[in-house]
């Protein structure tokens, strides 16, 4: 009783060029009561830790506000789930190791859901392996509508992480088996293309800077106006964290630019080193040479690039 469909999170507008064919698919809002997040761990530890999850309608409201929470096994601070307080130490746990859930009851059948948010904990740019998302109307038969297996890792921070509610399960274009071409729609009206259960494109924005993700696996990462302390000749560097992750740090290369003047306006050079220092975060070096000494010059701008491979 389980359908998958790996919810993606960009319109493509591309339907109507494929093989001539018009798969605009008509607004069938998915009945939703339940909904199941999943954690397996973190990458920074084996914890499973859920923040806040919210069933948002177009006009903002939370479904799930208060509602009841249960797991697959005891949570600690299971209010903590729904209470509406993105407070990143207000946070309930699952102990019990392997993949885990928590389980919101909206207590009634919802049409109108048609965006879930996911918060886990965030402060220090961590991501969440195993991370899934379910929704069902009795609790029975789930949908899968979020997948790190099919969509890639994403980086826990203050916005959450936001899945669109699908209206129709995968159309198929073209292909057949482990090797195809789908079409998928979603409530708000828009559409993806699914080549191989991944997305053709999908790309976001955050806190942390804009991320671009192709089915083939490669990724591109870039962010503005990220304050870099430098570092003299000596210092460690400043760690910035990614808006999306890499599959590991020897499957990405970064170039960063420094904007800044030494203190006292003295005419100086940057030199910058920029470096993998895990698939979410990088490392950033500033040296600014004067006519005669490797100066500390204090905080400059900093903007990346970052390119590589999500799987």
């Amino acid at each position: 009783g389980n359908a998958n469909l790996n919810g993606v999170t960009n319109a493509l507008g591309l339907i109507s060029a494929v093989a001539g064919m018009n798969l605009s698919a008509p607004i069938v809002p998915m009945r939703i009561r339940y909904i199941r997040d999943y954690v397996t761990s973190n990458s920074v530890n084996d914890a499973r830790h859920w923040n806040e999850v919210r069933a948002l309608t177009s006009g903002g409201t939370n479904r799930a506000l208060n509602k009841t929470v249960t797991g697959s096994a005891t949570i600690t601070n299971a209010s903590y789930v729904t209470n509406g307080d993105l407070t990143v130490s207000q946070y309930a746990e699952i102990s019990a190791t392997g993949s885990q859930y928590v389980q919101i009851d909206l207590g009634a059948v919802y049409t109108d859901i048609v965006e879930i948010k996911s918060w886990h904990y965030w402060l220090d740019i961590r991501w969440y392996n195993g991370h899934k998302i379910e929704v069902s109307e009795d609790g029975i038969t789930w949908i899968k509508i979020y997948d790190i297996a099919n969509t890639g890792e994403r980086t826990e921070i203050s916005d959450g992480i936001s899945v669109k509610i699908p209206n129709t399960k995968p159309i198929l274009i073209g292909g057949g088996g482990t090797n195809k071409m789908e079409y998928i729609g979603y409530v708000d009206g828009s559409s993806d293309i699914l080549i191989n259960s991944k997305p053709l494109v999908q790309s976001g924005v955050n806190v942390l800077g804009y991320w671009v993700r192709y089915y083939d696996g490669t990724q591109i990462c870039y962010c503005w106006d990220t304050t870099t302390s430098s570092a003299g000749n000596a210092g460690s560097g400043t760690t910035i964290g990614l808006p999306a992750v890499f599959s590991n740090t020897s499957q990405y290369v970064v170039q960063a630019g420094i904007r800044g003047i030494a203190s006292g306006g003295v005419s100086a050079s940057f030199v910058t080193e920029a470096y993998p220092a895990s698939p979410a975060t990088i490392v950033v070096k500033i040296l600014v040479h004067t006519p005669t000494t490797i100066y500390n010059g204090g905080a400059y701008g900093c903007t990346y690039q970052a390119v590589g491979r999500w799987y």
